[in-house]
C-alpha cells in the first residue's frame, strides 16, 4: 500500500498569505519522513537573536506547530 505525499505551502498552513518579514525565514520539509512534502518555517528571531518572535508560535505553519497527519499513520495491519 503507498502512502499519499502530501503538499502545502506555507501559506496555507498558516491559513493566510505570508507577511513581509516570512519570506526571510529558513524552511524546514519531510518533518514526518519522506512523504510529508509540507513546507514549514523555522521562525523568526526577535532583536536580541535569541528568542523566537511571538507571532510565529501562533502561526500555522511554524514548525513546532506541526503534528502529524491522518493520512502518513501507520497502521500496524499495513505492515505485515
Amino acid at each position: 500500500m503507498t502512502r499519499p505525499k502530501l503538499r502545502a505551502t506555507r501559506a496555507q498552513l498558516r491559513g493566510k498569505p505570508l507577511g513581509p518579514d516570512c519570506h526571510r525565514a529558513r524552511i524546514s520539509k519531510h518533518e514526518f519522513g519522506p512523504d510529508d512534502e509540507r513546507c514549514y518555517c523555522l521562525g523568526l528571531f526577535s532583536g536580541d537573536c535569541e528568542t523566537i518572535d511571538d507571532e510565529c508560535y501562533k502561526c500555522g505553519a511554524f514548525v513546532y506547530n506541526a503534528t502529524l497527519p491522518k493520512e502518513l499513520e501507520t497502521n500496524d495491519a499495513d505492515l505485515h
